[in-house]
Formats: structure tokens, sequence, C-alpha cells
């Protein structure tokens, strides 16, 4: 067909539709990933800088293809500059304050994974987070899109803001858990006043500890950016989103149920996990009370709640549960019981890991540690988490290169 040969109108759509497509494949992804040209096997310590754990017994460069293969996580500890091409592979990423990853074209991440040190890029470089959840309080440059994770700045239950050089991207499977703690108190994302923020998918809203906003309160969750195109749904229903000059908020528009609070308050009467809870029914072990943390067994619910007001229970699915990325099992086994306001964390790994750190990972971060004993066993004690309607924590033990299965408290 010759463009010439058309009324103008026609050619001026022509013309548009040409360009329109020309501009899809450019924007259109690889095909396929570039081969490995460096791989990471967690062999020494989860350290990026340790040369050991990689397959050319030396650190990436800039102009190599990185594959993460195998490890419960990659830690870019402070003061180390990791660099690559690109980076693939579904071993989670913790980047600390004052670490950076450097990547020329792009780079993939799978959670949980945890940014609260820096990634660079270069010109046209992106971030994607693949799966899993991405935490942390600190900046990605390239362009980012969470095409099927769930973006949690700060942390699960940590109040903090994420940050942006270029444009942030959510696709329709995607999910951003946002965390209120007060009015002025709450989980941000902060994109560059030059790019916009796109996004679509889910927005998941929790009240942390005893906070009870009042109705019509609203949270500026993005500011100061060019624009947000809000293709959204936000749950729960008593809040809803909207664009607004440079940016976005939440607003509370109806009172939210009476102990919706989800703080690490102690739960008098809550349910064990794992059966160490002293009233509590036991899910999964032998709470003295008895029953199975259902409301009609004796010692009530198993509620977790800020202020022992009943809010979302917790329960476990058991280790059967395997949608955390990476192997799982191996002689390393993980078990939780809720005490006091707290969840208690017991586990056994091989005897032969005797004298290692056994690491306690919650979503997105490290949130204890412990020293496997002679006889492969290992304790630790965290706050006890708070309940996210219709979502969920996972736990896993980490030691080495092995990774429990996960527990996974689930809110019912």
């Amino acid at each position: 067909m010759n463009p010439k040969s058309l009324a103008p109108t026609s050619r001026r759509l022509l013309l548009l539709a040409l360009l329109a497509a020309g501009c899809l494949l450019i924007a259109a992804p690889r095909a396929h990933a570039a081969p490995c040209e460096d791989s990471f096997t967690e062999k020494l310590g989860s350290g990026w800088e340790t040369n050991a754990n990689w397959s050319k017994g030396a650190t990436p460069s800039t102009g190599e293809n990185v594959c993460l293969e195998d490890g419960a996580q990659v830690d870019i500890g402070p003061g180390v500059d990791a660099e690559a091409r690109t980076v693939v592979g579904p071993v989670p990423v913790r980047i600390d304050a004052g670490g950076s990853l450097a990547v020329a074209v792009d780079a993939e991440l799978h959670g949980p994974s945890v940014v609260d040190g820096e990634i660079t890029g270069g010109a046209g470089a992106t971030v994607t987070l693949k799966s899993g959840s991405l935490a942390g309080v600190g900046t990605i440059g390239p362009r980012f899109i969470n095409e099927a994770g769930t973006v949690e700045p700060g942390g699960d239950g940590t109040v903090g803001t994420l940050s942006f050089a270029s444009e942030y991207a959510q696709d329709e499977g995607a999910r951003l858990d946002l965390d209120l703690a007060s009015a002025s108190s709450f989980d941000r994302l902060q994109p560059p006043s030059t790019a916009n923020a796109l996004i679509a998918g889910h927005i998941d809203v929790a009240v942390l500890g005893s906070y009870a906003p009042a109705i019509g309160t609203t949270w500026d969750f993005i500011s100061g950016t060019a624009g947000v195109s809000p293709l959204w749904t936000v749950a729960p229903s008593e809040f809803s989103a909207h664009s607004i000059s440079g940016g976005a908020e939440l607003r509370l528009d109806s009172a939210l149920p009476t102990g919706t609070g989800s703080g690490g308050g102690e739960a008098p009467s809550g349910g064990g996990v794992g059966g160490e809870a002293p009233a509590g029914g036991g899910a999964g072990g032998e709470g003295p009370s008895g029953g199975s943390g259902s409301s009609s067994q004796p010692g009530g619910s198993g509620n977790v709640g800020g202020s022992g007001q009943p809010s979302s229970p917790l329960a476990p699915s058991g280790p059967g549960t395997t949608d955390v990325p990476g192997r799982c099992g191996s002689g390393l086994v993980l078990t939780a019981a809720i005490k006091g306001g707290h969840l208690i964390l017991t586990g056994t790994a091989p005897k032969s890991t005797a004298g290692k750190e056994a690491r306690i990972l919650r979503g997105a971060r490290s949130v204890a540690k412990a020293k496997v004993r002679a006889d492969g066993s290992f304790r630790a004690k965290v706050p006890a988490p708070k309940a996210r309607r219709g979502g969920s924590v996972v736990y896993v033990a980490a030691v080495g290169s092995l990774r429990s299965c996960p527990v996974r408290l689930k809110s019912r």
C-alpha cells in the first residue's frame, strides 16, 4: 500500500498505527534470557563478594550475565558494590544500607528480597519483581516493574519509604502492601517528579497496633510525581485509593470492624501454632487447653491483636506449603508457636551443621539468628506477626545452602 495514495486523514491514521506498532516492538521483552556467564551457588556464606560462591571463582564484572542458581539468599552488604550486565534466577537478594548493585541492562527479583541500599542501572535498564516480595527503604534507579509480586515499603508490619529514580509500574497480577501506623506514619512509594507511577493490580492495607483512624482520614502514599494512573483495587473495602495532583492517596471511607488493629500485643487467649500457647488451642500441636484453635474450643479463638482484642486470627498451613522460591527440606525443619505476644521458632538441622548459624526469614527480611546446637536443634523468639486480613506471613529457616519448608501463618 502506498501511503501517498490515501486521503490526508487516513494517511495520518496509518502513520500513527505504524508508529505505535514500532513502539511495541521496541518495548517488547527479550524472548530468550542471555546465557549465564557466572553463576551464584551458595558455598561459603551468602555474600555476593565471596569469590568461592561464584562458578568462575570470582565475582561478576559489569559485562557479565549472572544467574542466581542456588542458595537461601544473596547478600550485598554495606560497602559492597556488586555489578553485572543482567541478573536472573530464583534466589532472593538482600541489599543492605551502604551496599549497591549496578545492572547494565536488567535484573529480575524474586522474593523475599530487600533493598535497603541501592540498585543503579545504565540507560534503559529495568528491574522487574517477578515473584515473591520486595521490601526495604532503599532506592531503585532503573525503571521498575512489579510484574507478579508484592511490594512492601519498609517491610511487612514496618513503616518505610521505598524510593525510585525512574518510573514505577505495577501489573494487574501484582500487589502493593501499605501499613498505616498513624496519620503521619505510613508506607510510601517515592518515584521522581519527572516520572509516572502506573499502578494496576491490588493495594492491600493494614492498620498497625492500636491505631484507630477516623473516617475520612487520608494518607498520601505517593507524592511529588508527574502523575499516577489508578487502575487498582483496594482491600479491605473500608478503604479507597484515588489519584491526586502529583500522586495518590488512601482514604478511609467507613468504620473498620472492631479489633482490626494488627500489632504484636499479647493475646491472652491466643491459639498456639505448634502447641505452646498456655490457654489457647493448639494448631498443629498439643496446646495445654486442647482444641484446634476454633472459637468452639476451650481457650478461645487463637486471636492475635494489638490490645488483646479479637482480630484476624493467624493459623498455620503446615510445612506442606511450598510456594516460597527455592528448595526446602533436606533435613532442616522449622516449627512455630505463639506464646505471650511472641512467636517461638524452633527447628532441627542435620547434626553436621552444628555450630553454624540458622537464619529465620520472615517474608522479605531476616528477623532472627540462632546457633545450631550439637544435637542439631535451634531456637529463636520474635514478636508475634500482625494479622493481615486475607493475607499470610511466611517463615523459613536457612542454614548455609539448606532451607526449611515454609511455615505459613494465614489470616482466616
